[in-house]
């Protein structure tokens, strides 16, 4: 058996990628990679040899991919394996950005197949060329040790998983294997060129650290392996960690746990499979900002994402492309007359009741009701959009501005537009609706003031 075979097979043992039972979709792009990862495949004893799906895709950006598509039909027809061919038509190749749309377009397919064919694993040629070249530009990008810099065995993909069986094979060891069976693979010349960042690690950066260390390639690749293993543990501590500080900003900070590795198993679950890049130093920025103790920030994490504090609490949000739509704005101000004895509507969501305090008032769950005393020149009432300079009465004749009052009380920047004030038909604050009552004179007419921010009221 060739040592190439058996190496594949341990990879396997060692880190249990596959199973003689499982549904295996191969991405194949004629390449030496993956022209030695379907080999391998076949070559497995039967005992041991998955189901095999083969899936291509012919990106339409070399004048020999449809010669690559056309070899592959008629290789794999003689092998009697399925094949499954998307096309990437040329009117919908970007002018910009032409690499990553394709990644989208390759593994949107890849899913599909998996879909099709019931497969719960997809094979990729990812070697330790790539590994290496990958954790080394994640370097050089400025990610830190807190996540991971190198290409992972394996990952949750679609409904199963992403394996890359060759992480542990040099690109030179896959071309001796290809060139000893004797099988037929295509060349990319597009990888010689240096117009894209892997290319320029690849041709340039790499022979002078081969320079310094010529066993630069297999000491780094282990490293860069231990720094997995390293960081899938911590990760798991951090996401049991994060259970119990639920959001809050006292409890992040202290952890024992690296704050920004906390932060970034968080912002992961809120991304999900949407691989979202954010420096290490935008995240030392987050951490010196909650560190200062501003009660309420914005943090810009790139990508559209930022990281909100308001008070102890700390979340994820993703802004809209109009950078107009995540400013908050205040609705146009608009008073409606609360008369006695009645309900008003105030808006679709909105409904007010205004009733003597000696009619009986049946209220659902979702009402707030409060009893104040108003004299009678000041009804009917009126409700309206709180303002910031707005003053309710305190006791001994103080007043409190509801900028102030919303700050004591801790409320959200972004709500603090949308605060409902009930006043006098002169404009006396009198409820700044569930929030504050002012002080009024016990020898006025007593009344009841009920709101429902829903539907659904009934008065008796």
């Amino acid at each position: 058996m060739d040592h190439v075979l058996r190496q594949f097979m341990r990879i396997n043992q060692l880190h249990n990628l596959w199973r003689a039972t499982d549904r295996v979709v191969i991405a194949v792009s004629t390449g030496v990679d993956s022209t030695a990862l379907l080999d391998l495949f076949l070559q497995l004893p039967k005992r041991q040899r998955p189901q095999i799906f083969v899936a291509h895709v012919n990106h339409k950006l070399r004048a020999q991919s449809d010669d690559e598509e056309a070899f592959l039909r008629a290789h794999l027809k003689r092998l009697n394996v399925p094949l499954f061919v998307a096309t990437w038509p040329l009117a919908e190749h970007p002018d910009h950005g032409i690499e990553a749309a394709a990644r989208v377009f390759r593994y949107q397919f890849f899913k599909q197949v998996m879909r099709e064919t019931s497969a719960t694993v997809l094979a990729t040629a990812h070697q330790e060329d790539e590994m290496v070249e990958t954790g080394v530009m994640r370097l050089t990008a400025g990610h830190g040790f807190t996540e991971p810099l190198s290409i992972a065995w394996q990952r949750p993909f679609a409904n199963g998983q992403l394996i890359r069986p060759l992480l542990g094979m040099s690109k030179a060891t896959l071309r001796d294997y290809v060139q000893q069976r004797d099988l037929t693979f295509f060349e990319d010349a597009s990888n010689a060129e240096l117009t894209t960042a892997r290319n320029r690690v690849r041709h340039q950066l790499m022979p002078q650290l081969v320079r310094e260390n010529p066993a630069f390639q297999t000491d780094f690749a282990a490293t860069l392996l231990d720094q997995v293993a390293v960081n899938t543990y911590l990760r798991s501590q951090a996401k049991q960690a994060l259970k119990s500080i639920n959001h809050s900003v006292s409890k992040l900070l202290s952890d024992p746990l690296p704050t920004i590795l906390l932060l970034q198993e968080a912002f992961d679950q809120v991304t999900d499979e949407h691989h979202v890049a954010v420096k290490t130093a935008a995240w030392h920025n987050v951490v010196d900002g909650l560190v200062q103790g501003k009660p309420e920030c914005n943090f810009d994490l790139g990508g559209g994402w930022q990281l909100r504090r308001r008070y102890d609490y700390f979340d994820f949000k993703r802004l809209l492309n109009n950078p107009q739509k995540n400013v908050s704005r205040r609705q146009p101000e608009r008073e409606t007359m609360v008369t006695l004895n009645k309900w008003t509507d105030v808006m679709e969501t909105c409904q007010i009741g205004l009733f003597d305090a000696d009619q009986v008032v049946t209220m659902r769950p979702g009402f707030m009701s409060v009893h104040l005393h108003v004299a009678a020149g000041d009804l009917p009432l009126l409700i309206r959009q709180a303002k910031a300079t707005d003053q309710l009465r305190l006791q001994h004749g103080q007043h409190q501005s509801v900028r102030r009052l919303l700050i004591n009380q801790k409320v959200p920047q972004e709500e603090r537009d949308h605060q409902l004030l009930v006043t006098t038909v002169s404009g006396e604050p009198l409820w700044l609706v569930g929030r504050r009552v002012a002080v009024t004179t016990s020898s006025q007419q007593l009344v009841e003031i009920c709101v429902k921010l829903g539907r659904g009221a009934k008065h008796e």
